[in-house]
């Protein structure tokens, strides 16, 4: 499911007053999204982890590969996003 898809208009989206009420908002929102991003980039970590132990590679290569990783991730996804106006 694409996370653009659950987005409403921002004038039908509740004005929530308290930061504790648009914390639990925003993480019961995109826990499904969270979750993904979490384990994706786990996996991503371990396997890279795991060729660069397993060839023998330098650590900052390691680390390049994993910074590059993360970024084209972050960069192909969507956004998480608020199910609520905020009064700030």
């Amino acid at each position: 499911m694409d996370r653009s898809d659950r987005r409403e208009s921002f004038e039908n989206q509740p004005l929530l007053e308290s930061r504790r009420e648009r914390l639990a908002a925003y993480l019961r929102f995109n826990r499904d999204s969270i979750l993904v991003d979490v384990l994706l980039i786990s996996a991503w970590i371990l396997l890279a982890s795991g060729v660069a132990q397993w060839f023998g590679l330098p650590r900052w290569f390691f680390y390049t590969v994993v910074f590059v990783g993360i970024v084209v991730y972050t960069q192909t996804t969507s956004p998480w996003s608020r199910p609520y106006r905020s009064p700030d």
